[in-house]
């Protein structure tokens, strides 16, 4: 099992390498924490939770995102986005198998991988692997079964719904928009988007609180509100009707409504 095992190897040649080398400062921790992370096996091939990987990294979700897919091209790694595996072509050369014993423990861990185009890579890539464990390798790839391919599958929708609430609980709130007032009413709203099967995406997660934020709190909680109430998908202002509300003032439901000229 992937957590049995207690370490990770990280030669010191690790940062004189041409394409670690070419890496800036939060990359690099990036390229260590995949290398030596606790969600990581002893194959070097493993599904990767993003937003699980941001907190470990002290980084909001859309940083790691777009960070980790620079990682990904510039060493040369790669990323299924639909099974969340990450593989790392170059792991036996970070973490050669000591013997054929060691390394047929290291392959029992790519039974609890999803079965995708890169696993079928994985199992014909003795690249880094010495020659003396290329018999060992070839005996002892796994195939899965029916019944396990159909596990895998149910693991992985269970997957990508808490990827999905976990890009939703890890939006940065521009600072018009960072009040507690704001974050209820934003999480209903993200609840009434998965209610009626339109969840939201990191694109239009951000794309909804830019235009929010230029609005203010006020008419934002109000559109949303309304928006909630009317079962729409997008967020809309009363045309003939919304709270008249001057900069930096709070959201009160309690204010009379005005007519808005022009809007």
């Amino acid at each position: 099992m992937a957590g049995e095992l207690r370490y990770r190897k990280l030669f010191p040649r690790f940062w004189r390498d041409e394409q670690v080398s070419g890496l800036d400062c939060i990359e690099k921790t990036i390229a260590v924490y995949c290398l030596t992370s606790p969600q990581s096996n002893r194959c070097g091939i493993y599904v990767l939770s993003p937003g699980a990987a941001a907190e470990d990294c002290g980084m909001d979700y859309e940083t790691f995102r777009k960070r980790f897919r620079n990682v990904v091209l510039k060493l040369r790694w790669q990323f299924d986005e639909t099974f969340r595996v990450l593989y790392i072509p170059s792991w036996w050369k970070w973490n050669p198998p000591e013997n054929p014993n060691v390394l047929k423990g290291c392959l029992g861990d790519i039974g609890e991988v999803p079965q995708c185009q890169l696993t079928q890579e994985f199992a014909s890539n003795l690249e880094y692997l010495s020659e003396t464990l290329h018999q060992t390798f070839r005996e002892r790839i796994p195939k899965p079964s029916p019944n396990q391919e159909q596990e895998q599958e149910q693991e992985q929708e269970q997957e990508q719904e808490q990827e999905q609430e976990r890009g939703d609980a890890a939006c940065d709130f521009p600072p018009e928009l960072n009040s507690e007032i704001f974050r209820q009413t934003w999480e209903r709203w993200t609840a009434h988007r998965k209610e009626i099967k339109k969840k939201l995406t990191p694109t239009t997660t951000a794309a909804q609180l830019k235009k929010l934020a230029g609005w203010g709190e006020a008419r934002a909680v109000a559109a949303i509100e309304r928006s909630i109430t009317a079962g729409w998908t997008g967020i809309f202002e009363d045309e003939k009707k919304t709270n008249r509300i001057g900069p930096g003032q709070k959201y009160d439901p309690t204010a009379p409504e005005l007519p808005v000229k022009g809007f």
